[in-house]
């Protein structure tokens, strides 16, 4: 069964076909200086849209989306959801910047670390703090439990176990529920 919809949002117009392929467009308004465009998703998950230069005889990035990247902030630190065209990382709750100097320095690789340190913490009345509205931390620190295991469940397994940094409770389209824990930065 074929669906179709689109979307505008910033530069571009989405289009979905079917629930497999979405075609972003760009929109010009008929500007002869963006005959020769082509847009990209590179291997980040950029969306650039890019324009030939015919003096310089390359392509030249005419905009993006998002304006952020993946892994834009460092470790345990997200973007400013108040205000993500700043690009300004923030720290997560019960945390601090590990290098203050390159973190008032705007160094959106800085990371941030406990307050407290983990081993005070393990084991005496800990938990967690709801952060929505985020991507999805890297997996390769992440092990999936193909169980089917509740969200409460999902987080007294991340609870029992000091390494346990995170949790996510997964609804895996056709193939069940599944608990993710993270162990790693």
């Amino acid at each position: 069964m074929a669906m179709e919809c689109s979307i505008t949002a910033g530069l571009f117009e989405y289009s979905v076909y079917n629930q497999d392929e979405i075609y972003p467009t760009a929109l010009f308004d008929g500007d002869d200086r963006y005959a020769l465009s082509r847009i990209v998703l590179n291997n980040s998950g950029l969306l650039q849209l890019l324009t030939w230069d015919n003096s310089a005889l390359k392509w030249r990035e005419l905009r993006s989306e998002p304006k952020y990247k993946y892994r834009h902030c460092g470790a345990y630190s997200i973007l400013n959801a108040n205000n993500i065209d700043s690009l300004e990382c923030m720290c997560l709750p019960g945390y601090q910047p590990k290098y203050l100097k390159n973190w008032n320095l705007r160094d959106a690789s800085a990371e941030c670390t406990r307050k407290i340190s983990d081993t005070s913490i393990c084991g005496n009345g800990e938990g967690f703090v709801k952060i929505a509205s985020v991507k999805v931390p890297d997996a390769s620190a992440a092990a999936l439990l193909n169980r089917n295991l509740s969200t409460r469940e999902c987080k007294q397994l991340c609870l029992s176990n000091c390494s346990c940094k995170a949790f996510a409770s997964l609804d895996i389209e056709r193939k069940g529920v599944g608990c993710l824990t993270w162990y790693g930065d």
